[in-house]
């Protein structure tokens, strides 16, 4: 492997490492505003009798938006669901086929999520959410700040894949 293209890899691993990193910080970041929102409600409720309309949206988006931010780094840490049974069936090349569409198909359904999102969002900024009064199109950009960072990793990964297996 040449010294260039070592220093690339180590970059680009480097890249996904941060991006996990920065993902699943934001996301514990999230968990706990959910977590704390979810107990100020129930304490509200059932000790002060009294019940906010806003502890609920909040609960809703606050999780949304957590899954979102971390999928990137469920991917990275091999968690999201692949069949491979097949695998073992097809030979070395078939499977290098189904590789390529795999992420062609891969690619394409991030980058349709990603612009089909964006363009929902842009749509709802005249409109609030009856909660808390902000713009639908906040919780609504979850879908393609996701399915974006989804895109960076999965690039990434492959990428530092295709470049590895590539010097061997």
């Amino acid at each position: 492997m040449s010294k260039k293209n070592k220093g690339l890899i180590d970059f680009l691993y480097q890249a996904s490492d941060l991006l996990e990193k920065w993902s699943l910080t934001i996301g514990g970041i999230l968990f706990i505003v959910a977590v704390v929102n979810v107990v100020f409600s129930v304490f509200t409720r059932y000790f002060l009798n009294t019940s906010y309309i806003w502890t609920e949206e909040l609960s809703r988006f606050t999780i949304v938006f957590f899954v979102m931010i971390v999928a990137n780094a469920t991917l990275k840490s091999g968690g999201h669901m692949k069949v491979e049974i097949g695998y073992k069936y097809f030979s070395d090349f078939w499977n290098k086929v189904f590789k390529w569409i795999r992420r062609i198909i891969s690619v394409l359904v991030y980058v349709l999520m990603t612009y089909k999102g964006f363009v929902a969002a842009w749509g709802a900024w005249n409109k609030s959410t009856i909660g808390l009064g902000i713009p639908r199109a906040i919780p609504l950009l979850s879908v393609p700040i996701g399915m974006l960072l989804l895109l960076i990793q999965y690039l990434l990964m492959q990428i530092t894949e295709e470049m590895s297996a590539s010097n061997r």
